[in-house]
């Protein structure tokens, strides 16, 4: 019998002991322990890298920003410590560990808070942006025997806006994408008389505007521009144009960061801007966390003194203003407000800029979540900007118009963005759903800017779910347009006493006003769309014994029209209304309305080529002046 069959044998009968075995086939023994080592060895190293593979794909990821006590002798540390805590990001953000990281994806989405998702998804929903006399400025003497008259309808008396149309007695100006272009004012016979291309980095030519000095020499135009998807900045351009046909230029500043708005006050320049701070700044390169200004000498940053920031921030981006003479566009002072972002609102005397952040507190397990705007004056009529301090009010802010202020007194309409809600959640802690208490209405708030104390409020004051889509002030009158989709009451505020503040409203109608327009004499206009969302509606509304009453309104439908208050051409004194729409085949054209007293008359609708919010028009000695992108048309209408 051959060996193998022997062993077979003995095996299946195990009647032998090993050892016999062993001594009968002792190298096959031998042999078998071996390979037996080997399993165990290779077994054991399998478990020990396994347990390893374990230990390692489920330790947790530490994603606590890196210390910068590198930077401690900077001027700008206490500036670096709080820009990390909000820029850092980790290269596992999502994850807990390399197992959800590699793996997650194939049995589950990333972890979800869900109580953190409600409160990021209010905040996307929440953000959002003197005596308010609507008259144009007063106009100024010039060399060429006119005047200079802003077309603007400036929010604030004397505050000048800039545009894209600004005139003289003699001469029109309009800036038409990167070209600024003068034309003569000779009704039907009025021609392009000069222009100016200005050869720079400018991208968002819809956002280039300008402004025309009160002697008529000097335009100085706003220009953002993008070397690249990080590197955004604003110049300031300044241009003699003292002799329209010769327009040359004389100056420049830059600025980093986005255009936010700007304004003309006596010969000083207010530019404000937004700077970003990008996720992982390098600390060791100022350009990259904190804004710059180059007056020609190279980028230098805003100094260490002139950065506020509040306690805790919420983002990454700074509100900066920056003080220019007009003429020489010297830098007279600058500051930054750093986790702000929104617009800023210009009194006579005074800069508001605001933030928005959420306030979230538990009580019970009902969870109070609002948006809060904190809102920070800067004196800005003397010779420095001066920071005066801040207060903050419940509520998000839809734009510059949402402020006024009167008297030592801001007034401020807000959106009241509250919701409790109640977490429901099971034994075993795990959360399954939410019941919602609250929502959105709208919040009137009278402040003393001196101590920031609360004088007067009317808290939630539209039906819940309404948000404010305009405001509108007027000495001691405030109007306040709010609504759902397409439907809204307008609510009348008279003010003269803010101890008994008094309201009426309209009650629902049809469709809303987008911006709110005090004509005089006791009316008030709205531009906004009808009942459907591709109809223009304009609104006349009165204030009659019972509340605000519709008086008059004009529609046009399968119409797009322009939504920036700063386009439209308001007119008082002669009742006129232009804004540029945009009809139902695509035509692009201009209306101009005539109220009156008694109804708003279609005057003309001309074709005019260009975006509605780039076309503009005035209203010269019976003609009507109209400008669009490469397109300018004048047509003689009868006002009388």
């Amino acid at each position: 019998m051959k060996r193998n069959k022997a062993r077979k044998l003995l095996d299946a009968m195990s009647l032998v002991d090993e050892k016999y075995v062993e001594e009968a086939m002792p190298d096959s023994m031998k042999l078998r322990k071996r390979i037996n080592m080997k399993r165990m060895l290779i077994a054991a190293c399998v478990s020990a890298l396994i347990i390893g593979l374990g230990l390692f794909l489920f330790i947790p990821f530490n994603h606590e920003p890196p210390e910068v006590k590198e930077y401690e002798d900077s001027e700008y540390y206490d500036v670096i410590k709080a820009l990390q805590t909000v820029t850092y990001r980790s290269t596992n953000a999502g994850y807990d560990n390399w197992f959800e990281k590699l793996f997650g994806g194939l049995f589950a989405a990333k972890k979800n808070d869900s109580s953190a998702g409600f409160d990021n998804m209010m905040e996307s929903v929440s953000g959002s942006r003197d005596p308010s006399d609507m008259a144009p400025s007063a106009d100024a003497d010039i060399e060429d025997g006119g005047s200079v008259e802003d077309v603007t309808d400036n929010q604030v008396k004397g505050v000048i806006e800039a545009d894209k149309i600004k005139r003289t007695g003699t001469h029109l100006f309009y800036l038409d994408g990167n070209v600024l272009k003068a034309y003569s004012i000779k009704g039907s016979e009025s021609d392009m008389v000069g222009l100016y291309v200005m050869e720079h980095q400018g991208v968002a030519k819809n956002q280039w505007e300008f402004y025309l000095s009160a002697d008529g020499n000097t335009v100085t135009v706003i220009v953002p521009y993008s070397n690249g998807r990080y590197n955004t900045g604003i110049s300031v351009i300044s241009l003699d144009v003292s002799d329209p046909t010769k327009i040359s230029e004389k100056n420049t500043v830059s600025i980093t960061g986005d255009y936010l708005s700007s304004r003309l006050k006596d010969g000083t320049l207010l530019l404000f801007t937004r700077f970003t701070v990008r996720s992982n700044p390098d600390f060791d390169k100022q350009e990259q966390f904190l804004p710059q200004i180059d007056c020609g000498n190279g980028n230098e940053s805003i100094a260490p003194t002139d950065i506020h920031m509040p306690e805790k921030l919420t983002n990454a981006m700074y509100t900066v203003i920056v003080k220019l003479d007009e003429q020489t566009l010297a830098v007279e002072g600058s500051k930054a407000f750093l986790s702000y972002s929104q617009e800023a609102y210009v009194s006579n005397d005074n800069i508001y800029v605001t933030r928005q952040y959420r306030d979230k507190k538990t009580e019970n397990s009902v969870v109070t979540s609002q948006t809060m705007t904190e809102i920070t004056r800067v004196e800005y009529s003397g010779e420095e900007l001066t920071y005066k301090g801040s207060t903050s009010v419940s509520g998000y802010i839809k734009d510059q118009y949402s402020l006024d202020e009167k008297d030592g007194i801001l007034r401020v309409v807000t959106t009241s963005d509250i919701n409790r809600y109640i977490e429901r959640y099971t034994e075993d802690n795990v959360y399954m759903d939410m019941e919602f208490i609250d929502g959105t209405s709208a919040s009137l708030y009278c402040i003393n800017i001196e101590n920031w104390s609360m004088i007067a409020k009317v808290e939630r004051f539209a039906p819940r779910g309404e948000t404010v889509r305009s405001v509108r002030f007027d000495g001691d009158y405030a109007y306040v347009c709010t609504a759902i989709q397409l439907t809204d009451p307008v609510f009348f505020f008279d003010l003269s006493d803010l101890t008994n503040i008094t309201y009426k409203d309209t009650g629902t109608i049809t469709g809303f006003s987008t911006s709110l327009i005090d004509l005089g004499d006791g009316f008030l206009m709205g531009i906004g769309v009808g009942n459907m969302s591709d109809t223009l509606k304009v609104e006349i509304y009165v204030e009659g014994a019972q509340g605000v009453e519709s008086y008059c309104s004009y529609e046009l439908e399968h119409t797009a029209y322009s939504t920036e208050y700063k386009s439209y051409y308001i007119n008082r004194e002669k009742g006129l209304i232009g804004i540029g729409i945009t009809g139902y085949y695509g035509s692009g054209e201009y209306l101009l309305l005539g109220f009156d007293g008694y109804k708003l008359n279609e005057i003309l609708k001309a074709p005019l080529a260009g975006q509605n919010y780039n076309k503009r028009g005035v209203y010269i000695d019976g003609y009507f002046y109209m400008f669009g992108e490469g397109d300018f048309v004048v047509a003689p209408i009868n006002v009388e």
